[in-house]
This record gives structure tokens, sequence and C-alpha cells, in this order.
């Protein structure tokens, strides 16, 4: 038996081995944000570098949005988003910046799942820009790390009056890290102020993080420009948290003094976001300052949302300050602002209740086209009065698209004034006033017989019609259509006329007209529209042609409508419900799902009827395009039956057993704590028995006391993969609780992706799945080759594959290192490397 190595030299022999690989610094070039074609600052063509040739910032650059060499600020409209990983340490693919955000509301968003790793010299906000993290790096971790100096209004400002912001929200996480810098030592500050104000707002589920290194010599803190809050100060609000290392009694500098911890809440240098629930802090190294406790959060519907169904519940996330909710609706916001117990005014729906959702039983059924503020109140010690929300619920007829029409006409006066002018908005300003051009109208080129027809996509049960009549200028709007008949067909070969039509209202020949006549189409069910002019308002036969200027089909929403998945959607989960909203007089809905999209749109597959909108098939199988639809039905109604249209979407293609992007350096998430080696981990506090091993020679990860207990540099995806460094006999055992069924879905091939070293010695590789093993049927060399390979595993029938507890990774005999990444289920693999 080998003797086991020690985790600590195995990782720094790893990291020497990274270090002889990395380039020495080049030079400086500074890369300028334009926003040219789009938000995208993974798109050269939104950067300017002083050549014709735009491309990314690359290692050791220097990146200025919104400001120029000599710090004149510029505004861009478009605000770069970062969505995927620039990373400055050498050697490492992407992109290393030195940051400056120099304009008034310039600024940069760090998205969900990016990642960006500054590690050379400042990063500095100026003249009233910001920098916003909204999310966390792909597995989990801060999206954004930065080192060693952060200046917030520091230097540089030419706009004393504006105030430049970080904002971490939602799930964002910004950690200050001396561990990623290139700079020798010192200097690892977030300075506030004082040229121009600062302000960090941590809200949400956001963190900030100023961390030390590992043996606590460097310790990073704010230096406060000003005792005045008014200048520079830190908010938390929500589930917020800032963590800090070092003395809590000189945590921080104030206009040149140390200042504790306690102080600086107390001078409102930290301070709370709510006036009602204070700041509290705890721990020593981390010291981590947050709410004393979180006030409910996340209402649903969102504040704002519109465009809602009329049939919803509303809800929110519990705080800890509550034991009890007061609910308040209503359509007036000042009653719902001042509704109190004592003076309920209408508005409080519900008293005392525990649960965090209203109504409690069943859901409201809200007036269309109304808006809708409510609030909760928080019950507890005291009564905490909640924040008013607001919705909107969709009118009740609503706008047939204008790409979902097609209008023709008897004829037309120019190729400009054709008859698509009258539903296609040209003309028409944000709030439906009509212009006077005559190039966005239809007006006939002859006199009778003068009509125009729209065809819809489909059948629409139509409420209304509103016309804008022809509105040419002063004399030219007696030509808009004065008497007409109107006609409707469910297949152009039988048309029903419409009765009791009013003649159409004259246009007012300026601009600034609004539609000033309502059709009431009666609920009529049709395909097709057709408007036959009589007379115009001329009343003169030498001009007979008519024209309109806009015509709007509002419609009665009876099919199924706002799906999730949405139309053509990928990578929906096998476990995926289906969810619409229903027709307004459904009573039943028949769900048609098959992989034929003929055999579902002619209804030839076995429909499943359901009360709810929604729907969670059986089994779905991997990597497969579904199409399905909805019929609405109520036998009370006629139709008593109104077919949906038919939709697609496409599954995952494979199903992760592990990517290796959630292992961090931190228990209970190392490596070794999951996949089992030979030396095996101590005890802590989350495994307070510690594993002594299984005793072969396989050691996973890197000692994290002496860097990322990952390997970030060689992987196959994402940001991380497992080194396995083996010594004869081998193996490494992942335990799955619960366990996995790998019989269903379709899944039939097991994949995993394996790199070897060129100084490997090779052995036999294998996987064992609960005990039952399978070899490596390529050439044993692949143990020693520098390139990924793909190994795709027939799963053996007789290894109780609907309960997978135990996956094992070995190899007989050698010495070397592996490294191991995208361990993933098929129901048809891909074909693997030769």
């Amino acid at each position: 038996m080998p003797s086991k190595p020690a985790r600590t030299i195995i990782a720094l022999v790893a990291l020497w081995t990274i270090a002889a690989l990395l380039p020495s610094p080049g030079l400086c070039i500074d890369h300028f944000w334009t926003g040219a074609v789009s938000t995208d600052a993974a798109d050269p063509r939104n950067w300017y570098n002083g050549t014709a040739d735009p491309t990314l910032p690359s290692d050791n650059d220097i990146v200025r949005i919104g400001c120029t060499p000599d710090w004149q600020y510029i505004v861009h409209a478009n605000q770069p988003v970062l969505t995927s990983e620039w990373v400055s340490r050498q050697g490492t693919a992407g992109a290393g910046w030195w940051l400056i955000l120099g304009s008034p509301e310039n600024g940069l968003t760090i998205g969900e799942g990016a990642y960006i790793e500054w590690s050379h010299n400042d990063c500095t906000l100026r003249n009233g820009s910001y920098l916003r993290v909204t999310g966390q790096r792909a597995g989990g971790g801060p999206s954004l790390v930065i080192a060693p100096r952060f200046r917030i209004g520091n230097n540089g400002d030419v706009v004393p009056t504006a105030t430049s912001r970080i904002i971490v929200e939602k799930n964002g996480y910004l950690r200050l890290d001396p561990a990623v810098s290139r700079k020798g030592s010192g200097g690892w500050q977030v300075y506030m102020g004082p040229a121009t104000k600062a302000l960090i707002e941590i809200r949400d589920n956001g963190i900030l993080e100023l961390a030390p290194n590992a043996d606590m010599t460097v310790v990073p803190r704010f230096v406060f420009a000003s005792a005045d809050p008014e200048q520079n100060k830190i908010v938390i609000s929500g589930n917020g948290q800032l963590i800090l290392s070092g003395n809590p009694d000189a945590i921080a500098q104030v206009a040149g003094a140390d200042t504790s911890l306690q102080k600086l809440i107390e001078m409102g240098l930290i301070s709370s976001g709510d006036p009602d629930v204070p700041l509290q802090f705890s721990g020593t190294n981390p010291t981590i300052v947050k709410l004393v406790g979180l006030r409910i959060s996340n209402p649903r519907p969102a504040d704002g949302d519109a465009d809602l169904d009329r049939d919803i519940q509303l809800a929110w996330d519990p705080g800890t300050l509550a034991d009890s909710y007061d609910v308040y609706l209503g359509t007036d916001p000042d009653v719902v602002a001042q509704a109190t117990r004592a003076n309920p005014m209408g508005a409080l729906v519900s008293q005392g209740q525990t649960q965090t959702f209203y109504p409690v039983d069943g859901t409201l059924a809200l007036q269309y086209g109304k808006r809708y503020y409510w609030r909760v109140d928080e019950v507890g010690a005291k009564i905490l009065k909640g924040r008013i929300w607001s919705f909107a619920v969709e009118p009740y007829a609503i706008p047939i698209p204008a790409n979902s029409i097609i209008a023709t006409a008897s004829s037309s006066q120019s190729p400009d004034q054709g008859p698509e002018k009258t539903i296609d908005g040209s003309g028409l300003d944000p709030n439906g006033l009509h212009s006077t051009s005559i190039n966005d109208m239809w007006l006939s080129a002859t006199p009778a017989p003068v009509w125009i027809q729209y065809d819809f996509d489909r059948i629409y049960k139509l409420d209304r019609m509103l016309v804008w009549n022809y509105n040419g200028e002063d004399l030219l709007a007696g030509l808009g259509c004065r008497d007409v008949t109107i006609e409707y067909s469910l297949d152009d070969a039988d048309w029903i006329a419409l009765a009791n039509i009013p003649a159409f209202e004259p246009a007012l020949g300026q601009a600034g007209y609004a539609a000033n006549t309502i059709v009431d189409l009666a609920d009529i069910a049709a395909q097709k529209v057709r408007i036959t002019a009589l007379s115009n308002w001329a009343n003169n036969p030498l001009f007979g042609m008519c024209g309109l200027s806009e015509v709007r089909f509002l419609y009665v929403p009876v099919t199924a409508r706002a799906l999730q998945p949405h139309p053509g959607a990928i990578d929906v989960p096998l476990d995926a419900t289906l969810i619409w909203r229903p027709g307004r007089e459904a009573s039943q809905h028949l769900v048609y799902l098959a992989t034929d999209q003929q055999a579902v749109a002619d209804a030839a597959v076995q429909a499943v009827a359901v009360q709810k909108a929604s729907y969670s098939p059986d089994s779905l199988l991997l990597g497969t395009t579904y199409f399905w639809r909805v019929d609405e039905v109520n036998q009370a109604q006629t139709p008593s039956v109104w077919p949906g249209q038919v939709w697609s979407f496409t599954t995952l293609d494979y199903l992760v057993v592990d990517d290796f992007e959630s292992y961090t350096n931190n228990s209970p998430k190392r490596v070794f704590q999951t996949w089992i080696d030979g030396i095996g981990f101590s005890a802590d506090q989350f495994f307070p028995s510690g594993h002594p091993g299984n005793g072969t020679g396989a050691v996973v990860g890197y000692d994290p006391a002496l860097g990322n207990i990952m390997e970030t540099r060689i992987v196959h995806g994402g940001r991380q993969s497992m080194p396995l460094s083996y010594d004869g006999l081998s193996e490494t055992t992942r335990t799955f609780q619960p366990a996995q069924d790998w019989t269903k879905h379709g899944i039939t091939t097991l994949v995993l992706f394996f790199r070897g070293e060129l100084t490997n010695t090779p052995g036999e590789l294998y996987v064992k799945i609960n005990g039952v093993k399978v070899s490596y049927t390529g050439a044993s060399t692949d143990l020693a080759s520098d390139q990924w390979r793909q190994w795709n595993i027939a799963l053996p029938a007789n290894a109780g594959l609907n309960a997978v507890t135990t996956l094992t990774i070995g190899i007989s005999s050698g010495n070397g290192i592996l490294y191991i990444d995208d361990i993933r289920l098929y129901s048809s693999a891909q074909v693997a490397n030769p």
C-alpha cells in the first residue's frame, strides 16, 4: 500500500506547477466603453482601444466606462452588463481590469452567473457613477472579487454634487480580497469620499465582504473621509450582510481616526435601511453586520406588476419580527396607506392571520382593468406598518397584435397609403393620438365600392373595434368613412352582416386626434372582418374616396395563453409543470402532449382533462422536443371548445451527476468531504466524526489552506474540475442520499470527462456503480494525455439502477494525476473522442 501524502504537499506542488506556467505581465491598454451596439460587455464592438479593430479588455488592461483619459466624462445610453467570467489573474482566460467608472449615472452591472476578478491597482467610481452587483458566480460565491483598493468618489471627480454608489442587491456578492492581488503589499481599503458623496447599499440578499488573507496579516477596511453620513455611508436592508474582519474596536478609519464598528453604527455611517429594524453585529473574524431581524419581503405579485390574471393569490416571504399579519387591499392608494385596525376604511381584508398568503382559501376574483394597492402589516411586539405595493389586472378585452392581422383593400392612393397603415400604429404617439400625415393612413384610390378587410391568424371572440377616421388636414378630413357596413366570417365562405353599426365619427383634421368611434362587436367569433364604406364626410360625389387612420380590434381571450415554458423553450427541466393563463370562459382544460407535432395539431393523441390551468407530465425524456396544446372547454358556451395553438419545448440534453462547480474551500462544501478518497478528512462542526478515508492511494482536491481546493486552470466546462492524484490502487467514491433513479427519462449512458498529464504512469481506469465495475475500453495511454477524453459508459443492467447510492472512480495501478469534470447522464450521448 503506498504511503498517504499530506494534502498540503500536494497542493503546494500544484501551485508551483501553475505558477511556472504563468506569463509575465503585459503592457496596459486603455479600453473605452462605447456601448455602440448593446449592453453586452463580452461584445468587442462595444469597446474602443484606439484602433480600428476593437477588442475585449485583456490581462492588465485599464477599462474606462464613461470617461476619457483626461477624466472628462461622457454619458453612454447602453450601460454594460457582465454575464460571463472575466478573470484578471495572469495565465487565465478572459480579461483583467483596472476599472474606472467616470460619468454621472454611468455604471456597470454584474449579473447572475457572471464572475469578474479585478486584481490590478485601483477600482474607481467617480462623478456619480455606479457599480451594481445582482448575482453570484456560477456555482455560488462572489461574482465580483476586487483588490487592492476601491475608491468611491475619492479623487478625480469633477461633479462634486454627485453621489457615486455601489449597489449589492438581489443575490449579489462582492468581495475585497487580498488573495487575488498582484500588488506587493498594503492599500487594501474601500475609500469613501471626499471628492463627492459615496454610498454603498447592501439590500435583498446581497453580501459585501472585506476578506483578510489567510494569516490575517492583511485586513481590508473602510476609510470614511467624513463623519457626516450625508456625505458617505453604508446602508443595509433586507437580508443584506456586511462581512468584516479585524479588531471590531478599530475596524475602520473616519476622518483620519481609527473607529470602532459600534461607533460607526452610532454615527450612522453604517445604518439600517428600515427605521423599524436596527442593525446588529456578531462574531469576530468574520464579524457579520445585518439587520436584527427581517421584514417581510418578495411580494407576489411583484410591486408594479401589470397585465395580471384576475384570479390571483397574494403572497410574501415571512420575516422574523411578526407572529401574524394584517392585510389591506383596495383600489385607492390613500385609503390603503391610511387604514388601520381602529379605522379599517374598508381596506382591512384580513386581521391577525398567520399564513403568508391571502386569501388563505382559494383566490381573489378582481375587477378587470383595475390597479390594486396592498400592504401587509407585521404584528408582533408591536405593529410594523408595511410598504404599499401595487399591481394591475389585465383589461377584459385586449388588442389583437398587428402581426396577427393582414389588411387588404379595394384600392389605395399610393403604396405609401396602403391598408396596412390602419393596423401598424404609424402616426400614433404613445398616448394613442394620431398625426395628420397622409402617409400614416389608408385612402382608397377610387370611389365606390370602397372596402377594407382584416384577416386574423385564427378565430377570435371579438369584443369591440376602435376607429380613428381619416385625419387629413382641414378639408381632407372629410374623406373619412361615414356610413358603413360591417361583415364577418369564420371561413371566407359565409359572411354575416353586423347589426346596429353607428356612423363613423369624423376626424379632427389636426394632430393629436384620439379614436372617437367604438363599434360593439358583441362577442362575435370571427377570423375575418370587412368594412364597406357607403359614404364619406365630404358629401361630394366627386370625392367618393374613403379612408381610415387606424383600426384596433379588441378580443376576449378565451384560448390558453401566457405559457410556461414559453414557446420554443430549450433546456426545460424534466420535472417541469406546464402552466398557462386560462381562457375567460373555460371550466375544463384538455391537454394534448406528444413528440409528433401533427398528431397534436390533429388532436390525434389522448387528451388529459384537468380542472386547473396546469399539468405535470409523468415522465419526460431527455433531449426531446415535445409539442403541446390546450383546448379550453365550457359546455354551457357557444362554441363549447376553443382549440389552442400548438407550442413546443425541448427538454435538457442531460442530467448533471456532478459538474464540480459547487465545491469551495470551506466545510461542508470541500470536494473530499463528498468524494471520499484515501486519506479522508478531519472532524469539524459539520462532520463531528470526520472520515478516515478508504485507504487507497487516491487524493482528491488541493489543500484549501494553500489556495483553491479545486483545479481552475484545467477544466472541461465551467470554472472548476476535480484533481484526482493516484498512486497504486486508488478510488474515490461519492454516496447519493437519497438514492438516484437512473432508469427514468430514457437514461442509458453515463458520461465522464477526464484528462491526464504527460508524466503520468497509466493504470486501468474504471468506475463502479453500486459496486458494479465498468472498465475504460480506450487506450491506457489516454491517462497520460493532456487532452480531455469523453468516456461514454453504458449503464450495466445488474447495477440496481433504480436506486443508485454510490459512484466510484478508480485507477488500478500507476501514479500521476487525473482531472475529472462534467459527469452526466444521457439518453443518447454524443460520440466520444476517438
